[in-house]
């Protein structure tokens, strides 16, 4: 089930008529947004727009966000693009953060809900 939902992807010319799933975030960049990005000397692909390259990539995000950090804020250390993690939500962001601060048999409590 999961493949015959998931591999029906959208395209304007020979899938039209998709499947939408709600329950998913991992949306591709529409190709008529990529071409108005890269008339912009913007160097963008579709994966750009997704979960792409994982948190620790050092991708062209993480990249640009550090350059941008260091410029406007002037931090006492320099922002590297290896110090941005790139994540898909708070659960992730939970998860990496309580294996970050917390030691083991550390409770962590939360508010719900908690997706």
């Amino acid at each position: 089930m999961y493949e015959s939902v998931m591999g029906n992807v959208y395209d304007a010319k020979t899938n039209p008529n998709r499947i939408v799933v709600p329950g998913v975030a991992d949306h591709a960049t529409q190709p008529e947004i990529a071409k108005l990005v890269s008339q912009h000397e913007l160097e963008l692909s579709a994966n750009d727009f997704g979960y792409g390259e994982g948190p620790w990539s050092g991708g062209r995000l993480q990249q640009a966000l550090a350059r941008h950090m260091n410029k406007n804020f002037k931090p006492v250390v320099e922002i590297q693009q290896h110090d941005i993690p790139m994540v898909n939500g708070v659960t992730t962001v939970s998860e990496l953060l309580g294996c970050t601060i917390a030691e083991p048999g550390d409770g962590i409590l939360m508010g719900s809900p908690i997706y």
